[in-house]
């Protein structure tokens, strides 16, 4: 836990400051602390989610294209996502066997992103494309 680099700590300011007093005995000075409202915590964690969400969508979609056309995804990968340094290489590898997203967080947290933008009157085109891309790619580790 000493090595965290940040915290996002949401809700009523006073029990928020109580928090951040309990982790000073954990974390060091370097931990980033940002003390929010809970619903801009909440908010906070499906943006994270979705944004990795909308990278491992990315990099599933650029592996096809590359084995479609004969290009090996492994090169174009590090040359886009290792060498570049806007870019870095987290979520970019492509498990065969195993594609879409998978894990407990990322797709439950972009239904919920998606639900959220609905809810107030925003029609997530984007994130509503790459549910249902995701649904394909789930159901093609079914076969």
């Amino acid at each position: 836990m000493a090595q965290q680099r940040f915290l996002i700590l949401g809700g009523k300011s006073k029990d928020v400051d109580e928090v951040i007093n309990l982790y000073k005995d954990v974390y060091n000075a370097n931990t980033k602390i940002r003390k929010v409202t809970a619903l801009e915590a909440e908010v906070i964690k499906l943006s994270e989610n979705r944004a990795i969400s909308y990278k491992v969508l990315q990099c599933q979609e650029l592996y096809d294209v590359c084995v479609s056309a004969g290009v090996d995804y492994n090169v174009i990968r590090e040359a886009v996502y290792g060498d570049d340094p806007r870019f870095n290489l987290w979520w970019t590898f492509i498990y065969e066997n195993c594609r879409g997203l998978t894990s407990k967080c990322l797709p439950k947290d972009l239904y919920g992103w998606h639900k959220w933008a609905t809810d107030n009157n925003i029609d997530p085109k984007l994130s509503h494309s790459l549910l249902e891309y995701n649904k394909k790619l789930v159901e093609k580790n079914k076969e």
